[in-house]
């Protein structure tokens, strides 16, 4: 019996007025069997997948649904797709007869880890891919989610008998490598540098020199994220030391922003505001601020009516508990009086708008970084967290454009080298 194993994502069943790789693959092979791995996400459109499958004209599978249902959380992670996967395509080799492999559903860790594992293990599986209609990339394509599945159905222009094979069989090395530099491509699209890494680690996708190239830079793209260290491209700037570390810094908020790590994003943005008051300050107002015990605090010394001030921003805060607590200046500087400063010192500057725009959000920072809470989604939703720290970064450091869209850069460079063009 034959039996297709395939994931889901998020072109399946039908978008654009055509099959989805799954429903494709089908259509076309009609294997007595479907098993479906789903994801949290995926398994919401199970009855919507099941509906059209049966559409299809004479065809009448048998469709199940694998017990392991990938978290959400973890479709994004090559290794963690890797490792579970693979039992998964070796228990149904060892059960089935003939076994198909979809290549083309799901994220493209997904895609990566099901190719890896189908080249890695010699299973007697055949592997395919399906291009989209437009034989080109899906990008400005809209997803088919919220319609009914009767209308994506009927309006199905695969549903015919002279429909367009679209199916690739995974059969030779050009077509290997073909999908392993468009797996590549989209690894990096997704900004998932590790992933792309293993994957350039494992594979000789380009010339030897082009790829210590990559693997270099992917390598500093690595360390950025987990140690921290300074991107070679800001060594080399024109900034003084102080203004590196404040640009490095931003440049991994970007990082997390472009990969939807939001949380990531609020408790960092937080930490940058202030780093950026402080080295703003000390530059301005040399006088302003004394270290101590590795923090900053408000020097005694000078600007009496600024204590004045922050004297009575204090008491206002307490107003409506009924408290009388004043500034204290043998307080360490924190956000809240960063933003006190720059209301007596600056109170147009565009970093106050900015700085602003953080303690809005510093609940929600606190409740993550502190309370260890969930974020609510819907408390989040509609607010740009990164573009405090990006008006941030450009009002106090006036960098170059072209740190706004770092990533876009790398990643077209890495593409260039890679030699990688869409209608591939």
């Amino acid at each position: 019996m034959a039996t297709l194993i395939s994931c889901v994502g998020d072109t399946d069943p039908i978008r654009n007025y055509h099959d989805g790789p799954l429903l494709h693959i089908a259509r076309v092979y009609r294997p007595e069997k479907i098993v479906l791995i789903h994801s949290e996400r995926s398994i919401l459109k199970h009855d919507a997948i099941e509906a059209a499958l049966q559409s299809i004209d004479g065809y009448d599978p048998i469709v199940t649904q694998d017990a392991t249902v990938i978290s959400n959380k973890s479709v994004f992670i090559f290794d963690t797709m890797f490792d579970l996967l693979y039992p998964i395509i070796h228990a149904y080799y060892q059960d089935e007869e003939a076994v198909l492999l979809n290549l083309s559903s799901g994220t493209p860790q997904i895609i990566s880890a099901l190719f890896s594992i189908n080249r890695i293990s010699g299973y007697n599986v055949r592997a395919f891919q399906v291009a989209t209609p437009q034989f080109a990339s899906n990008e400005g394509i809209k997803h088919s989610t919220g319609q009914e599945i009767s209308e994506l159905i009927a309006t199905n222009k695969d549903q015919s008998t002279d429909f367009q094979v679209r199916i690739i069989e995974d059969k030779g090395e050009k077509f290997n490598q073909v999908l392993l530099m468009r797996t590549f491509a989209d690894l990096i699209q997704e900004y998932d540098y590790e992933g792309a890494y293993r994957l350039l680690l494992k594979h000789k996708l380009t010339s030897k020199k082009k790829r210590a190239t990559m693997i270099k830079a992917l390598e500093s793209l690595l360390n950025l994220v987990k140690f921290q260290e300074p991107l070679p491209d800001v060594n080399k700037s024109e900034l003084n030391e102080q203004e590196k570390i404040l640009l490095n810094a931003f440049l991994s908020i970007q990082l997390q922003h472009k990969r939807q790590l939001i949380s990531e994003v609020l408790i960092r943005t937080k930490n940058l505001a202030e780093a950026i008051s402080e080295y703003y300050l000390n530059v301005k107002y040399p006088d302003l601020m004394e270290y101590r015990y590795e923090k900053w605090y408000l020097s005694k010394k000078t600007h009496h009516d600024l204590h004045i001030f922050l004297d009575d921003e204090a008491k206002k805060a307490r107003a409506d508990t009924g408290g009388n607590i004043s500034f204290n200046p043998d307080s360490y500087l924190s956000l809240p009086i960063y933003v006190n400063i720059f209301c007596y010192l600056e109170p147009e500057s565009v970093i106050l708008t900015h700085l602003n725009k953080v303690l809005a959000i510093n609940h929600l920072r606190n409740k993550v970084a502190h309370g260890f809470k969930p974020l609510n989604q819907k408390e989040v939703k509609g607010q740009n967290i990164y573009a405090a720290s990006q008006g941030l970064i450009k009002a106090a450091l006036d960098v170059e454009d072209k740190w706004m869209n770092y990533f876009e850069i790398i990643n077209h460079d890495l593409l260039q080298l890679l030699g990688y063009r869409d209608n591939h």
